[in-house]
């Protein structure tokens, strides 16, 4: 697999329910990498992922599936999957105890092409006053949309600040 990474686009937020990055995904490239380098919230939940289509919007037809396994410092390990999602659910947890906050590195693969699927692998990270969290996660987009962009956001909170950095992959 190629390894230079290319700089696309970045975006952040801070006081925002979600955070949009349109036309970060073209022809140009089959593989992208997506840095979550910060994000902290206020409260316990997970940071969602949709994609976005050519014109912006949200994709959300129940062809989202999941596989995530839970990494503790301080207790046992968990896991579990979903199917006919409306979002990828379970990108990174977060507690507002994270004082440090949390990251999470996403692979996106074919997301433009609109004769394959769109999958993505992710890991993430987070420290809590417990102990240190982290995820690994394996994503399946189950229809062949054109994906031009992405769209994180919460189920119930409200980030107190996000900031995406997106490479594509030569």
């Amino acid at each position: 697999m190629a390894t230079n990474l290319e700089f696309i686009k970045e975006a952040s937020a801070t006081s925002a329910s979600t955070l949009s990055i349109t036309d970060c995904f073209n022809a140009n490239y089959d593989v992208y990498q997506v840095y979550i380098s910060k994000v902290d919230i206020t409260g316990i939940d997970w940071v969602e992922m949709e994609y976005l289509d050519t014109s912006g919007n949200a994709i959300t037809n129940s062809a989202y599936d999941e596989a995530v396994m839970e990494i503790l410092s301080y207790g046992s390990f968990s896991h579990g999957y979903s199917e006919n999602r409306d979002e990828h659910g379970r990108m990174i947890r977060l507690q507002d105890d994270s004082d440090e906050g949390a990251g999470c590195l996403i692979t996106v693969f074919n997301p433009f092409s609109s004769s394959t699927y769109t999958f993505a692998i992710s890991q993430s990270s987070a420290n809590t006053d417990s102990g240190m969290f982290g995820s690994k996660g394996a994503f399946c987009y189950a229809a062949t949309d054109s994906v031009a962009g992405l769209k994180f956001k919460m189920n119930s909170q409200t980030f107190d600040y996000i900031e995406v950095k997106v490479y594509g992959v030569k």
